[in-house]
């Protein structure tokens, strides 16, 4: 690894039954040692370059696994190098090394993570992300004495900002899903209240609550470029997020949401989720901040091209479907599902938005929601139907003849793969025998068999080439999205072909474009 905050190693091997690094030589003092008279401002410095570092080693697929003042030295140019590597072991290695047996931990008891103490080995980045909240509640908090990782770090000192508190005490909670997702996250919230400090001094009359400290931050950390949509319902501009440089959605509404469910929304990541980077509720208005992505709706693509054919539609609503699966389980239901809350990037890669928030759509897609059904996760399911049907047919969905009679235009219709048209009785509960779908989860499962069928047959029709393909669902099946100009069947065939190889996906280039 090279980095400018890493300390270099220049060599490394064994020696009979001892093992030996050679490192280059750093002059500096401690962590802890050089921190003890400085103030907030370079304090939070340094502690940015050892997120900037050891976001870089999670990267290569490295942890530290024993962090902590000792093994972190500033020079006299006042830039930080870690140390100690040596512990340090590849995730998802081949091989364990002699360091790392079964029976061994490493590491120093008191700035290690809950999960590295029972399991060392089954442990990701954020066990080292503990290991730095222990080491700002020791720095900030200026003690090391202090009774357990719970404590509130404004207990040890009060003059350490509120935000900064709760930032360590994320860090430091005893659930690894509960703390920052990565080191870049704690990064970028540091280098942000770094900006905030610079400003001015920050007010410590009363503790902000996790609602204003969110609005205090808000308001910095976005540019506003232009607005999307503006009415009586909903609001939508596009802004840049200052410090990350990215484009970004603020959706303004009424605070009618399922405010906790976008909590925990904002805490998770899904591949076919919009992600949600942050909330503020102001009265009764709630603004939401998403990703944008650039590569239009699904509704865009559906109005664009009336029919699309029944392998594509797979495609597009297996990601969906995965989506909905991935809510559900959180119990948090879509409640107005509809193709324009299905987004594509760039890339072709489909995400669900609007999760949880109130409904701000227009009278023509309240077709896509019936009232009827009770349960909010197969009211969901419904509006799946829906999406399933206008490809399919090409028509709109007439709420008023009831799902039955609008089925009727597809059964006298041939459609590969056969069971699609069952798929769609029972996401509007009208299949034989009443059977329906159980959750999300057991739809997601079809649609994935759906897609490795479909890569079957294309492949029955290419003799001499690779026939056997993995038997479970295939994952890159999400890529269904492509654009519209390709060819029907490149879309599911390239994500087989990745499961395949590389012999399997020059098979598929041959076929579709030789």
């Amino acid at each position: 690894m090279r980095h400018p905050h890493i300390v270099n190693v220049i060599d490394q091997g064994e020696v009979g039954d001892i093992l030996y690094m050679a490192m280059e030589y750093v002059e500096g003092k401690t962590l802890d040692k050089y921190l003890r008279d400085k103030p907030l401002e370079k304090r939070i410095e340094l502690f940015i370059q050892i997120c900037q570092a050891l976001d870089y080693a999670h990267a290569q697929g490295i942890l530290h696994r024993d962090i902590k003042p000792a093994n972190i030295l500033v020079t006299h140019d006042e830039t930080t190098k870690l140390l100690d590597f040596g512990i340090a072991q590849l995730r998802q290695s081949a091989r364990e090394s002699q360091l790392t047996q079964s029976n061994i931990v490493m590491g120093t008891p008191r700035y290690m993570a809950p999960e590295q103490m029972s399991d060392f080995h089954n442990i990701d980045g954020r066990a080292d992300l503990y290991s730095v909240g222990v080491m700002m509640l020791e720095i900030f908090g200026e003690t090391k004495d202090w009774p357990d990782a719970s404590v509130n770090p404004r207990e040890l000192n009060p003059e350490i900002p509120e935000p900064l508190a709760q930032a360590i005490q994320k860090c430091l909670a005893r659930r690894p899903h509960e703390r920052y997702a990565s080191m870049a996250d704690l990064g970028r919230f540091l280098c942000e209240f770094l900006e905030r400090c610079k400003s001015g001094p920050i007010r410590q009359e009363a503790p902000l609550s996790e609602e204003e400290a969110q609005a205090a931050l808000f308001r910095e950390r976005f540019q506003i470029i232009s607005s999307i949509r503006d009415d009586a319902q909903c609001s939508v501009a596009l802004a840049e997020h200052k410090t990350l440089k990215r484009l970004i959605l603020i959706k303004t509404c009424r605070n009618a949401a399922n405010v906790n469910a976008l909590k925990t929304l904002i805490k998770l990541r899904h591949p076919h989720v919009c992600e949600i980077f942050g909330m503020k509720e102001d009265g009764y208005k709630l603004s939401v901040v998403t990703e944008y992505l650039n590569g239009g709706t699904l509704g865009e693509r559906m109005r664009a091209a009336g029919k699309i054919a029944a392998d594509r539609a797979v495609g597009y609503l297996l990601p969906v479907a995965e989506a909905l699966q991935f809510a559900h389980g959180y119990r948090i239901r879509h409640g107005h599902l509809h193709p324009d809350n299905v987004l594509i990037d760039e890339n072709g890669a489909v995400k669900v938005t609007d999760f949880a928030m109130p409904s701000h759509c227009s009278g023509s897609m309240q077709r896509y929601s019936n009232a009827n059904i009770a349960d909010g996760y197969a009211r969901d399911r419904f509006a799946l139907g829906v999406m399933l049907f206008e490809m399919l047919t090409g028509e709109k969905y007439v709420a008023a003849r009831g799902p039955q009679r609008n089925f009727a235009l597809l059964e006298n219709v041939k459609i590969q793969p056969a069971n699609l048209k069952l798929a769609l009785q029972k996401l509007w509960n009208i299949a034989p025998n009443q059977a329906c779908y159980v959750d999300s989860k057991q739809l997601a499962d079809e649609l994935r068999a759906m897609a490795d069928h479909l890569w079957r047959r294309e492949q029955a029709d290419s003799p001499g080439e690779q026939a056997a393909i993995p038997s479970k669902s295939l994952e890159a099946a999400h890529a269904a999205t492509a654009p519209a100009e390709w060819p029907a069947g490149l879309i599911i065939g390239l994500a087989a072909a990745a499961a395949l190889g590389l012999a399997g996906l020059l098979a598929v280039l041959a076929k579709l474009f030789g």
